[in-house]
C-alpha cells in the first residue's frame, strides 16, 4: 500500500472522532492531522499531532477561511504559536472509537476560545445554562 493509501486510512480512522480528556470528558473532535516526513526517502509519513478547533476544520475545506478563523482566535485568546489547536501524539494514550488523551480539558488550546465564547456570549442567552463566572463553562 502506498504512503497516500496509509494516510487515507489514518484520516478514515481518526477524523471526526471525539477526544476525551484524562477524566473521560469530551473535549474536542479530531478535525485534521499533522504528519511529518521521515528522514529515509522510502519511509512513510509519521503522524505527529492531532489538530482540532474551527481553524483546523476549516483547513480541510477552505484555507482562506481557516486563516481568518485563526486570526479571530488570536484576537480573543493570546496563543504562543499560530495555527490550529494541536495535541501532540505523545499525549494520546489510547485510540479507539474515541481518542483518550492525558491532558485535562481546560489545559487544551482548543478550549480557551470555547470557554471565552461560552462566558462572554452564550452565557447571556436565556436558557443557555452557562454561568458567566465559571472558569469551566460547558462545551
Amino acid at each position: 500500500m502506498s504512503a497516500a493509501g496509509r494516510e487515507l486510512w489514518a484520516r478514515l480512522h481518526l477524523l471526526d472522532r471525539p477526544i476525551l480528556d484524562a477524566e473521560g470528558i469530551p473535549s474536542a473532535k479530531v478535525d485534521d492531522l499533522e504528519f511529518s516526513l521521515p528522514e529515509e526517502p522510502d519511509g512513510l509519513p509519521i503522524l505527529t499531532a492531532v489538530l482540532c478547533g474551527n481553524a483546523a476544520l476549516a483547513r480541510r475545506f477552505n484555507r482562506r477561511l481557516a486563516q481568518r478563523l485563526e486570526l479571530l482566535r488570536r484576537v480573543f485568546v493570546p496563543v504562543e504559536r499560530p495555527g490550529p489547536a494541536r495535541i501532540d501524539m505523545s499525549e494520546v494514550k489510547h485510540i479507539g472509537p474515541a481518542l483518550h488523551i492525558t491532558p485535562r480539558r481546560h489545559e487544551l488550546e482548543v478550549a480557551t476560545l470555547d470557554r471565552w465564547l461560552a462566558r462572554n456570549v452564550l452565557a447571556h442567552l436565556p436558557g443557555s445554562g452557562i454561568d458567566a463566572r465559571s472558569d469551566d463553562a460547558p462545551q
